[in-house]
């Protein structure tokens, strides 16, 4: 069993290493987009342990579903939060999970066509989405505004396909959310990482994003702050993605009892 102190050094070391670009940025964002539920230190321990994971779950979860563990299993520890009585984090403690390529469980994740998905991203809790002809600026796909009282408004381009209309609804949502600050080129990398977590959680096509420079601000900062920004960079796409999921979990209902929608 590996204690606090281990995975601490852990999640240092590789923030570190993703600022001096030993790891890849890109991987990286790969297993928080895997696991965008668990914390950014957790899915930084993922990262480092096993960036292959898809699925972990500890060894009782695994045993109440009739899942064995393979012998040679080696455990990925994570933190797990330790509340008091008032559901106030005390303290966190190593625990050992174990990824589901371990077991003789098979991954079925669920596929969702674009039509499907089209209407979850519709259906975000930030922002209601109008298609419009163009815009005066023809190089724009997307652009929004608030009116009224506080009333977000995304407008699309009509006539792009598939891929080209989710990359852009994933963007006006990041910077929709997202506060800019005064480092622009900070704003672009946190708004493009948002929107490539939020397109790779749902399987759409992230070929065009490349982050193979990455800012200054970023490169040069204490490994605190650098973890500051993953971590505002993880709430956000968290905070986005809250009514795409809740419209997906109830297709996922409702295809389980036979209905269509």
């Amino acid at each position: 069993m590996k204690d606090n102190n281990e995975l601490y050094k852990i999640i240092n070391e590789a923030i570190i290493n993703l600022q001096n670009k030993s790891i890849s940025f890109k991987d990286f964002l790969d297993v928080q987009a895997k696991f965008y539920k668990y914390s950014t230190a957790n899915a930084i321990l993922i990262a480092s342990q096993m960036p292959k994971a898809t699925l972990i779950k500890d060894s009782l979860a695994w045993e109440r579903e009739s899942i064995k563990i393979s012998k040679k299993a080696k455990p990925i520890y994570i933190l797990e939060p330790v509340f008091d009585g008032e559901k106030e984090i005390m303290d966190y403690h190593s625990k050992e999970m174990y990824d589901i390529s371990q077991t003789n469980a098979k991954n079925k994740k669920t596929k969702y066509d674009n039509r499907t998905l089209l209407k979850a991203f519709l259906h975000n809790n930030l922002a209601e989405i109008k298609a419009v002809d163009g815009f005066d600026d023809s190089n724009l796909n997307a652009s929004h505004e608030t009116v009224g009282d506080n009333k977000n408004i995304i407008y699309i381009r009509r006539g792009m396909d598939y891929n080209m209309i989710f990359k852009s609804l994933a963007f006006e949502l990041a910077r929709l959310e997202y506060t800019s600050s005064y480092d622009k080129e900070m704003d672009n990398f946190k708004v493009t990482s948002i929107a490539y977590i939020l397109c790779k959680i749902h399987d759409l096509d992230v070929s065009s994003y490349s982050f193979d420079e990455l800012p200054k601000t970023f490169i040069n900062n204490s490994s605190i702050e650098a973890r500051k920004d993953l971590v505002e960079i993880k709430n956000i796409v968290n905070k986005i993605n809250e009514g795409i999921d809740e419209y997906l979990q109830r297709v996922t209902i409702n295809r389980s009892r036979g209905y269509s929608r």
